[in-house]
């Protein structure tokens, strides 16, 4: 019997593209490494924010690539810059960072940053040899979105972002004041003018000022205001005639002065109105130098001591010896007490027998030395008083206490006389006074006055520390933590 084996064809078939990825793992790990560069590069672009455009009437040679900053920070990078289709200003395209996107609302303002020489300084020096950039100052938070926008032929007379309340002074003429004009008190700038404009009556001048935070407690329901040129004249018989100038800038801008004519006056509010008159009243002088125009609210609890004792003289008999310095009155747990230098209340090595002793300058209260509680090294110590003594109306509390971790504005207080007749006064410590070691710039105060005077924040009125005058310098030891 014949029987037929079945045989097979075999025919060579090509693997696809599935097939010949399975038939290799290499291929897999091929894969995974590219989509994995993938991933890389698009993680690695830089995000883009808003584009906004930036019509300014000229360039000012700005190019692309240069940036928007704001607060010396940079928002933004300009994409490019044309001319306008009717050749009458410059269009730019700025591409905003992400984090920068609330820029792009209705009211921000921008401007292009270059070296300008006036009378009022130099700004814009860095651009004079690196790059132009553009600056801007931000609109309202709550202002709605916006893409376009009219840059400014020059930066904005508030575009130091200084805060400060903004007031309206309202006369009959412009008396020469423009946008930028400073403000003074006494010839110290407290605030510069916004804008001046045509009141919708369209008979008085509106002119907008702001006054700066840190000067707002000068102004007052009792303030006057008048134009002021920076130029006085005075024509005397037998000494001729005497200019006196206030400042370069003054006089090429116009300039507003200010001085609180009364005591009481209402605190500023945002928007009040006040009049401006072409020039002051001689009488305003006379009442402006009644008026104590420092933050009441701060000036408190420094207290007079002194340190009597008796030495032998230098030939016979004994000497009566002296010393004054001020303490600080701090009230805590129901108790009051003297904050004091130490160095003020150690006896002196010639001092003879018990004859040394510490008191308030206001009466004859002897203070005991030997209730101070100081630890080695300690500049401040503190003396429990008795119960029936409290040397001033408003002591510091112990949760008034804040140790500053930056220089900021500050003052030291002392208080001058006794009785009711006495009052408190200060001396304003400015930021750029203070050094890294908190010693105090340039200060040429006497020891006797105001060695251990309380030291006060100008912004909150808590208490920082304490001054501390040795015979060439002086510096402030902050509250302990």
């Amino acid at each position: 019997m014949n029987t037929e084996i079945p045989s097979a064809k075999v025919q060579d078939v090509k693997p696809g593209f599935i097939g010949t990825i399975a038939a290799s793992y290499m291929w897999l790990l091929t894969l995974l490494c590219l989509f994995t560069a993938i991933g890389l590069v698009w993680w690695s672009m830089p995000s883009q924010g808003v584009q906004i455009q930036i019509h300014f009437p000229d360039g000012h040679g700005l190019e692309p690539e240069d940036t928007l900053r704001h607060r010396g920070i940079e928002v933004g990078v300009v994409e490019s810059v044309e001319l306008n289709h009717e050749l009458a200003g410059v269009d730019v395209t700025v591409n905003l960072k992400p984090f920068a996107e609330p820029l792009a609302r209705a009211g921000s303002r921008f401007w292009i940053v270059r070296p300008q020489l006036s009378l009022g300084g130099i700004s814009g020096l860095d651009t004079a040899v690196g790059h132009k950039y553009i600056g801007v100052l931000p609109g309202d938070a709550e202002a709605a979105g916006k893409v376009r926008f009219e840059g400014m032929a020059n930066a904005p007379p508030d575009s130091t972002n200084s805060p400060g309340t903004e007031i309206i002074l309202q006369g009959e003429h412009r008396y020469g004041l423009n946008a930028g004009s400073p403000v003074s008190h006494r010839g110290v700038i407290v605030g510069r003018v916004l804008a001046v404009e045509l009141a919708q009556n369209g008979r008085t001048v509106d002119t907008r000022v702001r006054v700066f935070d840190e000067f707002e407690h000068l102004v007052t329901s009792k303030t006057k205001f008048w134009a002021n040129s920076g130029i006085d004249f005075d024509l005397r018989w037998g000494s001729g005639l005497a200019v006196d100038i206030e400042s370069l800038e003054t006089v090429a801008k116009g300039g507003v002065a200010m001085l609180t004519v009364g005591n009481g006056g209402k605190p500023v509010r945002p928007g009040q109105l006040f009049s401006i008159v072409g020039s002051p009243e001689n009488e305003w002088f006379e009442k402006a130098n009644q008026v104590d125009m420092a933050k009441t609210d701060l000036l408190r609890a420094a207290v007079s001591v002194k340190t009597t004792w008796q030495e032998k003289g230098r030939f016979f008999g004994t000497a009566d010896k002296s010393m004054t310095f001020v303490g600080t009155h701090v009230k805590t747990g129901g108790y009051d007490f003297l904050y004091l230098p130490i160095d003020t209340i150690q006896k002196p090595e010639k001092t003879i027998g018990d004859t040394f002793r510490v008191q308030l300058v206001d009466g004859d209260h002897a203070i005991g030395v030997e209730e101070l509680e100081a630890e080695e090294n300690q500049v401040i110590g503190k003396i429990a008083l008795p119960s029936n003594l409290s040397p001033t109306e408003r002591p510091f509390s112990s949760d008034e206490f804040r140790k500053p971790e930056a220089a900021e504005n500050c003052m030291a207080i002392r208080r001058e006389g006794t009785g009711d007749d006495g009052t408190f006064l200060h001396l304003s410590i400015d930021i750029n006074e203070i050094g890294e070691d908190w010693q105090v710039k340039g200060f040429n105060g006497d020891r006797n006055v105001w060695h251990g005077a309380p030291v006060v924040a100008e912004s909150d009125g808590k208490l920082l520390g304490f001054l501390i005058v040795d015979a060439r310098s002086a510096k402030i030891e902050r509250v302990a933590d």
